[in-house]
């Protein structure tokens, strides 16, 4: 016997199984004569987890849940050894999630802490804040002091015609090109 063997156990309609052989084949036994209704059913016990019987009319096959505070389900298959083992493998998988999640809730704890103690202490770049934030309040107010005056110093014209600005504009291109100025029949009208 192996020592996984020792250590096995499942309990299963109120007979306790160490050899997952037998176990195996009992499981299979007692979903052969199951009801193919999809109400589970309580047919053990495996490491303190509740063995369940469902069939799964849809899909026409049998499952086994492994139910505590969660429930685990697996397909029941044909062989024997294969669904002790499929069991053990999501016990197995359970052990190592415990693992991984303590891991993770010690390194929020770990974090939390850091958080609260950044909280309590003073903000080390305050000084710098409060020089760049009054410096700021001192700019905006030369801008609106200097926008006050010379809004009351600038008369306030009509808009020029969209024609009038066209020909100031091709007036400037002209210079750029070269053309000096010299009108060409028609031109005016294109604008």
């Amino acid at each position: 016997m192996e020592t996984q063997e020792l250590d096995f156990s499942i309990q299963l309609q109120g007979v306790t199984f160490h050899e997952k052989e037998k176990a195996g084949q009992t499981l299979l036994a007692i979903s052969k004569k199951a009801s193919h209704t999809e109400t589970p059913q309580v047919i053990g016990n495996y490491r303190g987890f509740d063995v369940e019987y469902t069939y799964d009319t849809y899909y026409n096959k049998a499952n086994i849940r492994l139910k505590h505070a969660e429930s685990y389900k697996l397909s029941l298959g044909n062989d024997s050894a294969g669904n002790m083992t499929r069991m053990e493998n999501i016990i197995k998988g359970i052990s190592e999630e415990l693992v991984e999640s303590k891991q993770k809730l010690d390194n929020m704890i770990t974090q939390t802490e850091k958080a609260k103690v950044e909280i309590n202490s003073p903000f080390s770049q305050e000084q710098k804040l409060q020089e760049k934030t009054a410096r700021l309040t001192e700019l905006n107010l030369v801008l609106e002091m200097d926008g006050e005056l010379t809004r009351g110093d600038v008369e306030e014209k009509e808009p020029e015609s969209i024609l009038s600005q066209l020909k100031g504009k091709q007036a400037e291109v002209s210079k750029f090109v070269g053309m000096g100025g010299v009108q060409t029949p028609g031109r005016e009208s294109m604008l």
